[in-house]
């Protein structure tokens, strides 16, 4: 028997083991040709290890040529050609898809250099520099508001970019600014195809002359930014919260002619990057601050209140730097006989036109207000000079009304409107009472619309307002109404503004209209004025008009009151050479500027004639078409007059009575003006005017304090004039105090007394389940009141709930009042409106009924409160921030 063999040992590579099992296929392969027969002597295992050898050079080989650039081909040591494969790189994105993961490098371990050919060695391109991210946000747009502005999303199609073109007004930022006035700028950011991460810097630069005047910066939360990035633009609109605010209240002094406006936005976390930019150039234009005097007329013994502080509608809704609101220096205007519109317009420019003759022209009132007492007077009238066909004397000057019931803002939006009337608004559209609960006008009853009026039938305002001298600013809806409307709790509308922006009268440097046709004055020693008034009647015919000829040298300035120029009827006055000394043409109105309606009543015309010789005035006439329709000359003997009381030496104090006695030789009527110094004759004051009586009962309480009082009577028969005064001065001594209105115009709102200020005021334990009561107390207000507030108040929801909010009465106006038992935080911003007063002493603002939850030591904290003053000046008082209380079983 042959001797077995030893088993073979299993290779230790497994490389090698590889290529044995691969040989093995090979050889038991049905497709192989059968081997020959090795010869023994001659081992297999060298040529295997050979052919495994081979085979990992040419694998190696074709791996690196992968990786080489593409060269021409070269003899390869294994005695092939083997193709050079191109390489391509593939180019980078700039950003790389955030859901594709980078793969890893992967380095092939150095083969021996012994088994390698001599290779070039690689050079690793440089991969390309990756721009830094660009910035998610948008700027919708920037609002800059003094009060009324248009800004929609997009612009409103009428509108046009001529500043002068009528739909001009329906382009954002179109209506115009104001230098001095409380102005807000809104800034509405949003995102862009994502938010940001983080919180995001608004900055605003401010450019006059191209040099910057102030550099300001917000940060806007990172999750404001997306709540505020899901509404429309009218909702962000609705509240201040919803935009980021620069506030200028009021603007510096430098605020004026060209600003422009540079808003920078960009996330904080990216402070490098270029800000998202909105760049916005308007022009702050000057005009001056408006001027009321007010004077209370009383009839049938009932005086209306006394009013001041009512003026504050006027400085939130009108284009003006500043109000000046106070009482005419005079007693009230007591009215007799029936009330005329006509005649109570004339009666107050004449008391107007008197003032203005010792006065400095820059102390002369804008408008005078008289104020009737509401139970014989609902209404208004004005005396606009924009409406030639309207009944009155076209002056510009003077309107009147009383209280009306309604209780959204009642005298105040009289005046507002009639003032209004004065400086060329008209009225809004205004819908019937049955159409909109909101609005007053009866059935049947005719408005004169605006025939400019440019939103077709609806009295709204059209875009957001704000009331930026609140304290804080209250928003109105677009749906609030237009002030020259029909309609409760107004506000005004683009149209209306722009309106009173326009008014001659608020021009920095106004001027009268003179007379369209005057010779020279006829040439005399003596200069003062002329003036010549009266009514003209529906049917044409003139009523006798009444003429002053005032020479004394305090009536040489007087202001000119004249209507404007028109074709209707002509006033001549000639000398008695029959030269030419004044010429005026006027038209008469017989429409009510209210209702458009015709008016039975006479037409009022009031003329005066300034740097004249007046006793040169020997005819007046009054014509029509050429035709004379009366002419006046003067009776042969002018009034005789003597003041009797006071005379002189006497100390005046409540009611007085001035008694004079006076006479005509020719038999004409006599009429009489009474003014009254305080100065011995330096400045005159209007005490009443066109009296038939020859007393007159005043309250000396409304007159000021002084030593020095004079009283001067002037007697008119229609044409001679005739005055007297007292011989010596006389003495008031009722002193400011007894004024029921003694703050000037520049004077400043007092102070509150250290001890005022805010707390809370609660029980100090409650059981679970009790229901109590937290109030918040205002403490030693004082003049000039407390007429809004804002507050925050924080508490610990786990332990409290809160049940009812209830107001002070007087802080009737809410524009917020929000209870968030979630959040634990009360949220109020209530003002005052109308005539309601402003609150003083110790007052509760508000109070909270709570339900106590739980056991525990409840705090709750008084966190922010502004309050302000009927003026919208802000009040600087301390707050006692904390209360705290024990709810326990115990």
């Amino acid at each position: 028997m042959m001797k077995q063999q030893p088993p073979a040992k299993k290779p230790s590579d497994p490389r090698q083991a590889r290529a044995e099992r691969w040989l093995a296929s090979a050889i038991n392969s049905p497709h192989q040709r059968p081997l020959m027969p090795l010869e023994p002597e001659r081992s297999a295992a060298p040529y295997l290890v050979g052919g495994f050898l081979l085979l990992q050079i040419i694998a190696l080989l074709a791996a690196l040529l992968i990786l080489l650039p593409s060269q021409p081909a070269t003899p390869q040591p294994v005695g092939v050609i083997l193709p050079t494969p191109t390489l391509t790189v593939p180019i980078q994105p700039i950003l790389p898809p955030p859901s594709t993961p980078t793969p890893p490098t992967l380095q092939p371990s150095s083969p021996p250099t012994s088994q390698l050919p001599n290779l070039p060695t690689l050079q690793p391109s440089t991969p390309p520099t990756l721009p830094p991210p660009p910035i998610s946000l948008k700027l919708r747009g920037v609002e800059i508001t003094q009060g009324i502005q248009v800004f929609n999303e997009p612009e409103l199609s009428p509108c046009q970019p001529d500043p002068y073109h009528p739909a001009h007004i329906f382009c954002n930022n179109s209506i115009p600014l104001v230098t001095g006035r409380h102005t807000l700028v809104r800034v509405y950011p949003s995102c862009g195809d994502t938010c940001p991460g983080g919180d995001v810097i608004v900055r605003l630069r401010l450019l006059k002359d191209g040099q910057e005047q102030a550099n300001l910066t917000r940060l806007l939360p990172a999750a404001t930014l997306q709540r505020l990035n899901s509404l429309t633009l009218p909702n962000l609109r609705q509240s201040l919260d919803n935009s980021i605010n620069f506030e200028f209240f009021p603007p510096p002094a430098w605020m004026t002619g060209q600003i422009t406006f540079v808003l920078e936005t960009l996330p904080q976390d990216q402070p490098d990057q270029a800000s998202v930019t909105l760049t916005l150039t308007k022009d702050f234009a000057t005009r001056k601050s408006l001027r009321v005097a007010y004077l209370p007329i009383a009839y049938q013994g009932v005086t209306p209140p006394d009013m001041p502080g009512i003026d504050y509608w006027l400085l939130r809704m009108y284009p003006v730097p500043g109000i000046e609101y106070y009482r005419l220096p005079v007693p009230d205007l007591t009215w007799q006989g029936e009330l005329s519109k006509g005649e109570i317009l004339r009666q107050l420019l004449h008391t107007y036109w008197l003032y203005t003759q010792s006065q400095p022209a820059d102390s002369w009132p804008d408008q005078l207000f008289g104020w009737l007492p509401q139970e014989f007077y609902n209404g208004g009238a004005a005396d606009p000079a924009w409406c030639p066909n309207c009944a009155g004397p076209h002056s510009g000057r003077v309107a009147f009304g009383g209280l009306r019931p309604e209780q959204d803002i009642g005298g105040p939006r009289v005046l507002v409107h009639e003032i209004a009337h004065n400086l060329g608004a008209q009225h809004a559209w205004s819908p019937t009472q049955r159409e909109d609960a909101a609005c007053f006008k009866a059935e049947g009853a005719d408005i004169w619309v605006d025939p400019d009026w440019p939103y077709l039938q609806t009295p709204h305002t059209q875009e957001v307002g704000i009331d930026l001298y609140s304290s804080p600013p209250i928003v109105y809806p677009a749906s609030a109404y237009d002030v020259m409307a029909y309609c409760a709790q107004p506000w005004i509308s683009p149209h209306t503004y722009y309106k009173i922006f326009n008014s001659p009268l608020l021009q920095p440097n106004p001027i009268a209209a003179p007379l369209t046709s005057i010779q020279p004055p006829a040439e005399s020693g003596q200069t003062g004025v002329l003036l010549v008034s009266g009514f003209i009647n529906p049917d044409g015919t003139v009523t006798e008009p009444e003429v002053l000829r005032l020479e004394s040298s305090s009536f040489s300035s007087a202001a000119g009151l004249n209507p404007p120029r028109g074709d209707d009827y002509c006033l001549d006055v000639q000398a008695a050479d029959q030269s030419t000394l004044a010429h005026h043409c006027f038209d008469v109105g017989f429409t009510d500027v209210e209702t458009g309606l015709p008016t039975t009543e006479p037409s009022p015309f009031f003329f005066t004639v300034n740097q004249i010789d007046p006793q040169a005035a020997a005819k007046i006439t009054v014509s029509k078409n050429d035709a004379p329709l009366l002419t006046l000359t003067p009776s042969n003997h002018a009034p005789s007059l003597t003041v009797l009381s006071p005379n002189g030496g006497e100390n005046l104090a409540g009611q007085q009575t001035i008694v004079w006695e006076a006479a005509d030789a020719d038999g004409d009527d006599l009429f009489f003006d009474l003014l009254f110094s305080p100065d011995q004759g330096q400045s005159w004051l209007p005490l009443a005017v066109r009296l038939g009586q020859t007393s007159y009962t005043f309250d000396a309480g409304q007159l000021p304090s002084t030593h020095e009082g004079l009283v001067r009577v002037i007697a008119s028969d229609s044409f001679n004039t005739t005055l007297d005064e007292s011989d010596s001065p006389f003495s008031i001594d009722s002193g400011c105090e007894a004024l029921q209105n003694c703050q000037t115009p520049d004077e400043t709102e007092p102070s509150l007394p250290p001890t005022a200020g805010f707390s809370l005021q609660g029980p100090a334990t409650v059981q679970p389940n009790q229901i109590f009561e937290v109030s918040i107390v205002a403490h030693g207000l004082t003049e000039p009141g407390l007429f809004g507030a804002q507050f925050q108040l924080q508490f610990d929801p786990a332990l409290a709930r809160v049940e009812n909010l209830q107001l002070h009465p007087a802080l009737s106006l809410v524009a917020l009042q929000s209870i968030q038992n979630d959040s634990g935080q009360v949220t109020v911003v209530a003002s005052g409106q109308g005539q309601t007063p402003a609150l003083t002493g110790d007052v509760t603002l508000a109070t909270l009924t709570l339900t106590a939850q739980a056991e525990g030591q409840l705090s709750l904290t008084l966190n922010e409160i502004i309050a302000g003053t009927p003026r919208g000046s802000k009040l600087d008082l301390p707050i006692t921030p904390d209360l705290s209380l024990r709810i326990s079983h115990n």
